[in-house]
């Protein structure tokens, strides 16, 4: 009955397809009032593969530290650690949680079935041993955005096919560690609500782009009120915790102040924009079934490129966040500088034809230099982050300076990881010039996509 779990492949979770039929399993345990043996058996077969995989990772780190120069053990890229290090340089820092992680998954192998299962539902059941747990295995080991900034920004090294695996490599097995914890996570949570409902983990079998992207210009004008930011400062004030900004709140600051956005009297304070700074025009297409987080993510980076180079946005000394259009922009009814469209389109491949949901995002702004418009989807280049460094080193910058500088952006990752996403559905991104100036970014993704429960 349960022929997939036999196969010899299952557990390498490289693919989506391999996450969903893990998660079709495991409701088909359910289903059949077997929910712990579904769990059980899944976390005896996951536990061995993160264990392995932080082994890998690290090999990894060490192989890519080789082929850019020693870059990552050199002392001075130290300076990225902050207050929370644990080494001397980043590859060092990176071998010592390595260590802590292979001592609490050995722990774990070592125990008896039983002690195993129950140690995962104490984990996965206490919030704050969960949290431990995916801040110590992505935060503090695979954490991208410690060790792609400290790597060129541009030029042959960056290029180099082998740089470009290792980093590819490093990404899926970040991806995999987190999808396991994830999935068995939001399983087990279901399973304890409401034991007769299907869980689909961090699957949402009825995506559509055009939603997806509505939602997303939405949620940045509301994310960006400075009313509810206030408010959420004083609750968590209140609650005597941290108050955690929101993770794109720069890119929605700069949505907010390009459209002049209001916020409409009332409890939902509705925002409407004043300017027509971003155009959507949004077809309905069909639904699919994608991996939910990620793919917003995804749409979200494709985006908040386009909003930091359809503007200038800098801080204050005081640190207050103020944005200008360009100039070709700043008159007093100007055209919209970033148009987003959605349509549903279909296009043949030898003699079949294959149904797709395209996202075109056109802007105006500052452009990529041709050399670079090729290469911007690779891990870690960034054009941007070279000019930050040729800035530092003309005016002898401190290393926390070049660190704010680089915060503006220029990590190397965005267009990277959304590039990455996309593929995994068995879709596309490119990048392009506007020939009125400016980039053209396309994302495609198959209908239905390759993720199918």
């Amino acid at each position: 009955m349960f022929g997939w779990f036999k196969s010899s492949r299952m557990w390498d979770m490289a693919k989506l397809e391999d996450f969903a039929d893990v998660l079709t399993w495991l409701n088909a345990r359910r289903r059949h009032d077997r929910a712990e043996q579904g769990i059980a058996t899944y976390v005896r077969k996951a536990t061995p593969i993160l264990r392995k995989s932080v082994d890998d990772y690290e090999r990894c780190v060490m192989e890519l530290d080789e082929l850019v120069g020693g870059i990552l053990s050199h002392p001075a890229s130290s300076q990225r650690l902050g207050p929370y290090g644990h080494g001397k340089d980043l590859l060092q820092n990176l071998q010592s949680v390595g260590q802590d992680l292979r001592q609490f998954f050995d722990d774990l192998i070592d125990r008896n079935d039983a002690d195993l299962v129950q140690r995962w539902i104490n984990i996965l059941t206490e919030s704050r041993h969960y949290v431990r747990l995916m801040t110590q295995l992505i935060g503090d080991f695979g954490n991208f955005e410690l060790l792609l900034p400290t790597l060129p920004g541009t030029g042959e090294m960056i290029r180099r096919p082998e740089v470009q695996e290792h980093l590819s490599t490093m990404y899926r097995i970040n991806t995999r560690n987190l999808r396991i914890l994830e999935l068995i996570h939001a399983v087990q949570r279901a399973w304890r609500k409401n034991p007769n409902e299907p869980c689909y983990a961090f699957f949402k079998t009825d995506f559509a782009l055009n939603r997806d992207v509505g939602g997303m210009l939405l949620e940045y004008m509301v994310e960006a009120d400075p009313v509810r930011i206030e408010a959420k400062r004083q609750a968590a004030i209140k609650a005597s915790r941290r108050y955690n900004q929101y993770r794109f709140w720069r890119a929605a600051e700069n949505l907010r102040l390009m459209a002049n956005v209001v916020y409409l009297d009332g409890d939902q304070r509705r925002p409407f924009a004043q300017r027509k700074y971003v155009e959507a025009d949004l077809d309905d297409v069909t639904e699919a079934s994608v991996d939910q987080r990620r793919m917003a993510w995804a749409l979200k980076e494709v985006l908040n490129n386009s909003l930091s180079a359809s503007s200038l946005m800098y801080s204050t000394e005081r640190g207050v966040w103020i944005a200008q259009p360009l100039q070709r922009h700043a008159v007093p009814d100007p055209s919209p500088a970033i148009r987003i469209s959605v349509e549903q389109t279909t296009r043949r491949r030898g003699l079949r034809k294959q149904t797709i949901a395209r996202m075109t995002v056109v802007d105006e702004g500052v452009g990529i230099a041709p050399e670079h418009i090729e290469h911007v989807t690779l891990w870690a280049y960034s054009p941007r982050r070279e000019m930050f460094h040729e800035k530092a080193r003309q005016q002898k910058l401190s290393g926390e300076q070049l660190h704010q500088e680089i915060q503006i952006g220029g990590k190397g990752i965005g267009l990277a990881y959304a590039a990455e996403v996309f593929r995994e559905h068995g879709g596309s991104l490119t990048v392009e010039a506007n020939p009125g100036g400016g980039t053209i970014v396309t994302c495609e993704l198959p209908l239905p996509t390759v993720v199918r429960l």
